[in-house]
């Protein structure tokens, strides 16, 4: 037993050393909250802050939703537009409309490490047949950030020339499978645990408030940012 004595003093020195030197590295992984941060105050910035806005731009943003844009709320003499909560949905409308009638922005939850193409099979077509309907992840617009990634929800295009391409759209979860309208999920990666569903119908209801030019002109929706 005396000969025990020694190496049982060696293993406690090696374990001593080993969590002083562990330790360090155990906080390295933690998630860095001041950089988090950060990056929430810098998107709502970018919002906030640009110069040259038509003075009618208001900032809609939601703490509860963590989701945030620009909209012009008078983007003509006789058309007002106004920004509606209820839910896990963000209605951009008409003042003299529905909240329903306008555009929606769908907020949803994801476990952070499930990839948003999964995330939306897993939400909407566990029980739809793969062959049936699918998931697309679309290219990003030239320049645009890598971080975001846009995806929808397909279906084999029907070849009669009579009929429209959208024909068997509701055979899929109708609501949210593509059709002759612009609507799409949208995730960014700097927010792993989120991703939303806009619903931007034919036609575009407001702009974001940047000067409109011949190299075209912001749409509400192209400054959505998810900073939470």
């Amino acid at each position: 037993m005396k000969r025990l004595v020694p190496t049982l003093g060696i293993l406690a020195v090696i374990i001593a050393l080993a969590v002083v030197f562990l330790r360090p590295n155990e906080q390295d992984n933690q998630p860095n909250q001041n950089q988090e941060t950060n990056q929430q105050e810098q998107q709502l910035n970018d919002l906030e802050n640009l110069e040259g806005l038509d003075p009618d731009t208001k900032v809609f943003k939601s703490d509860n939703l963590g989701v945030a844009f620009r909209y012009d709320s008078k983007p003509t003499d006789t058309f007002e537009v106004t920004v509606t909560e209820r839910g896990n949905k963000v209605y951009v409308h008409g003042t003299n409309e529905q909240p329903e009638q306008g555009k929606v922005v769908e907020v949803f939850s994801k476990p952070e490490d499930t990839l948003l193409e999964q995330a939306i099979k897993n939400q909407f077509l566990n029980n739809y047949p793969e062959q049936q309907c699918w998931v697309v992840v679309y290219e990003n617009e030239p320049g645009e950030s890598e971080n975001i990634i846009r995806a929808g929800i397909t279906y084999p295009k029907t070849n009669d020339p009579n009929l429209p391409w959208w024909t068997g759209y509701d055979k899929c979860p109708a609501e949210y499978a593509e059709i002759n309208a612009v609507r799409y999920f949208l995730h960014d990666t700097r927010v792993p645990g989120k991703y939303v569903f806009l619903d931007l119908g034919q036609d575009s209801i407001t702009t974001d408030g940047t000067p409109v030019t011949e190299a075209g002109g912001g749409d509400w929706s192209a400054s959505l940012r998810i900073y939470k």
